[in-house]
């Protein structure tokens, strides 16, 4: 009869494990089993998680009465969990075990011991931090700026230096990751209470000037306007007062005149003027051939508008000045020649009034 044989199935591979090194607690991991880790998890998971205290800057604006809130609830957290206080929570340096071995007679001991006993005390008397107070602490989060950084704090200062603080309209569109209505109420409150930010005068200080500017370029630009529209063609008929002896001047007085037709006509707040004065010189047929002003930089172009609008304002401001010095005295009166001074006793003049400083000596008649 035939044999007949069973196939014996191999044994099933087993993966190699990633850990090389032999590890004890791996050994008794499964035999053992991890009951004290267990334990100790269970013991941690019963304690309750301590309330986070939120330090806000000073730009947010933090109502007063959410610090105390705060400092309610870790209180009363601490009486809870029945903290022990050690030095280190009263801003000491050092162990309790090294102030114990100090002398009694130290000033700094007892000033820590009194410090640690006093919180102590108001870690047993603390009262206890209710719903009501949760929401309370929730209500004045509300109302600070806790969703504002730094740098949009000062995209804001930017915005009110550039634009002014009358034209909150603009300020509000000038900040991209906020909403109109955010800016709107941190404008609102900025205002009531900048004194409470660190270094407020400096930020107070930009804005003034910007607003300065803001007003300088105002009154020029109404000199500029009433400048070209009292001509019927001011390319030709417009006269420029240059100042005299101006011997670097380089542009001519057609490319000035354009340059101020150009600036009546965009404004001087235009964001993009030298952009477009650029670019209406490039199209012109005035200046098909000249090279030179049409190679000019927007740097370039940008001084050349700032010289001009200095000659618009000097000969605004030039009548007033000639009034003024009108109106002070020629100068200091001079004595005539002939008069000539008294000689003192003992000195002498001769026929011209010259004095040689020789004594001379009195007798009496």
């Amino acid at each position: 009869p035939e044999k007949k044989f069973e196939w014996i199935n191999p044994s099933r591979r087993e993966r190699r494990r990633e850990q090389q090194t032999y590890s004890v607690d791996d050994y008794y991991k499964d035999i053992i089993g991890n009951s004290k880790s267990k334990e100790k998890a269970a013991v941690q998971s019963k304690v309750p998680k301590a309330p986070k205290f939120i330090h806000g800057q000073d730009f947010q604006f933090f109502p007063k009465e959410l610090e105390a809130l705060q400092e309610k609830e870790q209180l009363y957290y601490k009486k809870k969990v029945n903290y022990k206080v050690s030095a280190y929570d009263v801003g000491a340096t050092g162990s309790d075990d090294e102030y114990d071995s100090q002398a009694d007679d130290q000033s700094d001991t007892k000033s820590v011991k009194e410090k640690i006993k006093e919180l102590k005390e108001k870690i047993e008397n603390a009262p206890e931090f209710t719903e009501e107070d949760e929401r309370e602490k929730q209500r004045l989060l509300s109302e600070s700026f806790t969703n504002w950084n730094k740098r949009e704090f000062f995209a804001f200062i930017s915005a009110c230096t550039k634009y002014g603080t009358d034209n909150i309209e603009v300020i509000k569109k000038s900040i991209d990751t906020k909403t109109p209505e955010e800016v709107e109420a941190y404008f609102t409150v900025f205002w009531k209470r900048y004194s409470e930010i660190n270094g407020y005068e400096k930020y107070l200080a930009n804005i003034e000037a910007g607003m300065k500017k803001n007003e300088r370029l105002k009154l020029q630009e109404i000199l500029v306007k009433k400048k070209v529209e009292q001509y019927q063609y001011p390319l030709h008929q417009m006269v420029i007062q240059y100042p005299p002896n101006n011997a670097r001047r380089t542009y001519n007085s057609l490319e000035d005149k354009f340059i101020l037709t150009i600036i009546n006509k965009y404004g001087l707040f235009d964001e993009k003027l030298c952009e477009k004065l650029k670019q209406e010189i490039m199209v012109s047929k005035l200046f098909t051939f000249d090279w030179f002003i049409k190679s000019r930089s927007l740097h370039e172009l940008s001084k050349r508008v700032n010289t001009l609008l200095s000659l618009i304002t000097r000969e605004h401001e030039a009548p007033e000045t000639l009034k003024k010095k009108r109106k002070q005295p020629s100068g200091r009166e001079e004595t005539p020649s002939s008069q000539t001074a008294t000689p003192f006793v003992g000195q002498s003049l001769n026929e011209n009034g010259i004095n040689h400083n020789k004594k001379v000596k009195v007798t009496p008649e």
